[in-house]
């Protein structure tokens, strides 16, 4: 059961594949912006996942990204996602990112409890 200050964390060390410089930011061997969205989606999954019934799955439908600092390759980012507000399927969380020196991104995120069948059902209706 979800409950508001739920907390998770997830850790990610910074890699050539996930720097600015992979998606084409001209030699900036950083951890990048899309790679940290990619490493919030994936801690939600985790994180909300086990809570929900057997055909429900959250989708991401805002993200407000601050991402203050720079973090080179070899550290580690740590993000730590907090469950801030639940109205009916709209879940609130706020995600906060540090490397072994600093807090490096704030997020806002917003996402809703879905029941899977009928989403995929009305998202391949598109292709009709």
């Amino acid at each position: 059961m979800l409950e508001v200050g739920m907390q998770a964390s997830l850790i990610e060390e910074v890699t050539p594949k996930n720097t600015a410089d992979q998606i084409g930011k001209g030699g900036l061997q950083v951890f990048s912006t899309p790679a940290l969205v990619a490493l919030v989606e994936k801690l939600c999954l985790e994180f909300l996942g086990p809570h929900l019934g057997q055909d429900e799955a959250t989708v991401g439908t805002k993200l407000e990204v601050a991402h203050n600092a720079a973090t080179p390759i070899g550290m580690k980012i740590k993000i730590v996602a907090t469950l801030k507000s639940i109205e009916g399927r709209k879940l609130g969380l706020e995600i906060r990112a540090f490397d072994d020196n600093e807090e490096v991104a704030v997020i806002q995120h917003e996402r809703y409890i879905v029941n899977s069948t009928k989403f995929m059902e009305k998202a391949l209706k598109k292709r009709r």
